[in-house]
């Protein structure tokens, strides 16, 4: 049997930004009549059903933009005209990191960076995303998911998209970029203005590096938050047991399989200690589990608009049918049935 085919594609949300991004571009050089010679037919919500547009087609509309609008650097031209803010993907993520940032000072900067990196793939799939870490910096790689399909213009629109979120949410910049290609000419000011520096150009890989200053809270690939959890209880011990999971939970879900040993082991506890501290306040994991998935349905499902699948992606099920079984569960219905209900404005059931 045929292995089959991985279909990657683009949030609908993402090629919407694109284009209202794209149309301010071509008005400030005066070029607005090009957009003429681009009104082929294009995506429509109502042909995906889903909200995500197959990379093919989102690739195609990029190069035949290039080729009209004869700019070089069009990816970057466009993604630097994007409102960050108000991107679902940058919503997502500041609202998983906001527990954190209402109890710390900083949140790390090594945590925010795995979590743009793993979130990422929700608005769109045209690149793998590796993360690498060495000793005081994080390297994170950009690979094409479909080699030949994929142009340079995409793979630098994500590299200077997640740099944009990155910064917004942290306010860091890469201490180096790498881009694989070498430009017929290079343009110091767009550079400067996307990443702060002119990149290495003809290197072996398209990537971002961090500094992360010795914030050694990442072992692997798997996230350690003992330093983080530690601080809180440190600088806030009047928080209880349940309101430290709740917050660990909110940030990490969709990042990591949120199972009881996993948050016992940020704690640094043994299950059953866990266990016995929820206990002691009336409580179980698997109570506070669900509650803080189903809080969060109402952002990812309505206020975002992601589909079944991404919002199971991003509350850490499994698969989407798992996460169809706990909505019905706790709604009655359906997440369309549920949508429909909300625009409709009719009370849940």
């Amino acid at each position: 049997m045929s292995k089959k085919k991985t279909q990657y594609s683009v949030h609908y949300h993402t090629i919407q930004a694109n284009r209202v991004a794209l149309r301010q571009f071509l008005t400030e050089q005066g070029k607005l009549e090009l957009l003429a010679q681009l009104r082929t037919p294009r995506a429509a919500p109502e042909d995906f059903p889903s909200g995500r547009i197959p990379v093919e087609i989102v690739s195609n509309d990029i190069r035949m933009a290039a080729e009209v609008t004869q700019e070089e650097n069009l990816g970057l031209e466009i993604i630097d005209r994007i409102d960050v803010h108000a991107m679902p993907l940058f919503q997502s993520i500041d609202m998983a990191l906001r527990p954190m940032k209402e109890h710390m000072e900083s949140v790390p900067l090594s945590l925010i960076l795995r979590l743009v990196a793993r979130y990422f793939r929700i608005a769109s799939e045209v690149v793998v995303i590796e993360v690498n870490e060495s000793r005081g910096e994080i390297e994170i790689a950009f690979l094409p998911t479909v080699p030949g399909v994929i142009n340079y213009h995409q793979i630098e629109g994500a590299m200077l998209g997640l740099s944009r979120l990155v910064f917004t949410l942290r306010g860091a910049l890469p201490s180096l970029v790498t881009l694989q290609r070498q430009p017929a000419t290079i343009n110091v000011a767009l550079f400067k203005r996307s990443f702060r520096q002119i990149p290495r150009f003809a290197s072996c890989k398209n990537a971002l590096s961090y500094r992360i200053d010795g914030q050694a809270d990442i072992s692997g690939n798997k996230l350690q938050l003992g330093a983080v959890i530690n601080m809180l209880e440190s600088q806030f011990p009047s928080l209880t047991m349940s309101e430290q999971v709740r917050l660990t939970l909110r940030t990490v879900l969709g990042f990591i399989e949120p199972k009881r040993e996993n948050i016992a082991m940020f704690f640094s506890m043994s299950v059953s200690s866990f266990q016995r501290r929820l206990k002691s306040e009336n409580l179980t994991f698997n109570e506070i589990l669900q509650s803080e998935r189903k809080k969060l349905v109402e952002e990812y499902l309505v206020q975002n608009r992601f589909n079944a699948n991404e919002t199971a992606f991003l509350l850490g099920y499994r698969a989407k049918s798992q996460f169809l079984k706990a909505f019905r569960n706790w709604f009655q219905m359906t997440p369309s049935e549920y949508l429909q209900r909300r625009v409709e404005g009719s009370p849940e059931r």
